[in-house]
């Protein structure tokens, strides 16, 4: 796979990722005193939001690696 179609997957993903997690925190939403707190615990604690967004920067970071380093 070539750099610029890694750059664009890797952005993909990291984007998706950062809507999965706004879905999760935003899902039964209650307005209380805690509720960045509890939006917080239900994006950590769900397996898939984080775990999507850091594979999408690694591969952006690996793409970004790739186009700037040349092994002789």
């Amino acid at each position: 796979m070539g750099v610029y179609w890694l750059e664009r997957l890797g952005s993909l993903m990291a984007g998706g990722g950062i809507i999965y997690a706004t879905y999760v925190a935003t899902k039964d939403i209650s307005f209380n005193d805690i509720f960045l707190s509890s939006s917080l615990h239900k994006v950590l604690s769900e397996t898939g939001p984080m775990e999507a967004c850091s594979l999408g920067i690694i591969i952006w970071i690996y793409a970004k690696w790739r186009k700037h380093v040349h092994v002789r």
